[in-house]
């Protein structure tokens, strides 16, 4: 581990400031996160949190995650056969296993069940499940901007 971090400076090294720093992000990334994808050009939203380290979470390069969100392990929020990126509101939550994939925005409080396969887009305030992915309640006013705290 040592030697392949001294490695990760000298490379660092070689490079100009705005360089050295996204390296050390990316090299931050996969030491704290190694079983995920999560390039830096991604927008996440402050609070935004990935469970059990993220492990096999995979996201697009142009995704907009909003605030407040908690992703469960083994999500795909990705393109669909090159139709865009998804746009996901604030304080929602993806279970795990769920693919979230293409130019699709999901609204804010929204609830993801596990293995959901999201290709619609998803209003504000509902709890969706199964593949192709339904809306099949109203998210519960107690769950209502739940992850905020």
């Amino acid at each position: 581990m040592l030697i392949k971090v001294e490695e990760c400076i000298r490379k660092a090294m070689r490079h100009d400031a705005h360089s050295m720093t996204r390296f050390f992000l990316k090299y931050y990334m996969r030491l704290f996160y190694p079983a995920c994808d999560i390039p830096l050009t991604v927008q996440l939203g402050e609070g935004t949190r990935f469970i059990h380290r993220a492990i096999g979470v995979c996201v697009h390069g142009e995704a907009v995650i909003g605030k407040g969100c908690k992703i469960m392990q083994n999500v795909t929020i990705g393109g669909r056969n090159g139709r865009g990126a998804p746009t996901i509101g604030d304080y929602c939550f993806i279970g795990c296993g769920a693919s979230v994939l293409g130019d699709v925005h999901i609204g804010n409080d929204v609830m993801i069940g596990a293995h959901a396969v999201v290709i619609e887009d998803v209003p504000d305030g509902v709890v969706v499940a199964g593949i192709p992915a339904k809306i099949i309640k109203k998210t519960p006013d107690s769950q209502m901007g739940h992850f905020k705290e």
